[in-house]
């Protein structure tokens, strides 16, 4: 049986791999501790935005996740909110995050602009031959 996340269906804008079972541990953790203290962002189409995994979290303790919508931003504004709510992890990250974003059908201008990188730079992640785990390819993961 597969491995049930709590945000099927609403991971179009999936652009960063799950946290590692340590870190997903302590997330549990204080989310039982604490509730959770941010609530996640969603579009007007419940797209999950930003939060993953805190709705993950929840689904799995069993207890609501508050949600707060975000609206009126067209999808390139809504992937550069991603990028901002993900500063920290972007670097660590940005060639996944480049080739999923190119692979929800933008050039590569368009990725440089979201990620603020050049696109020479953008050129180098999207040609990175390391395979992006399918989580991270959105509308098909």
């Amino acid at each position: 049986m597969p491995e049930v996340s709590g945000y099927e269906g609403r991971e179009k804008y999936k652009l960063f791999p799950d946290m590692s079972s340590s870190a997903f541990t302590e997330l549990l953790a204080d989310v039982r501790r604490d509730g959770v203290r941010e609530p996640i962002r969603v579009d007007e189409d419940g797209n999950v935005l930003d939060g993953f995994q805190r709705l993950r979290a929840c689904h799995e303790l069993g207890v609501e996740c508050p949600e707060e919508m975000v609206s009126g931003l067209h999808e390139e504004e809504k992937l550069q909110f991603i990028v901002e709510c993900n500063r920290d992890r972007l670097e660590e990250k940005v060639k996944w995050v480049a080739k999923a974003i190119h692979r929800l059908g933008h050039s590569q201008r368009s990725v440089a602009k979201i990620i603020e990188k050049n696109q020479s730079q953008v050129s180098r992640y999207l040609s990175y031959s390391g395979d992006l785990p399918d989580i991270v390819l959105g509308r098909d993961g």
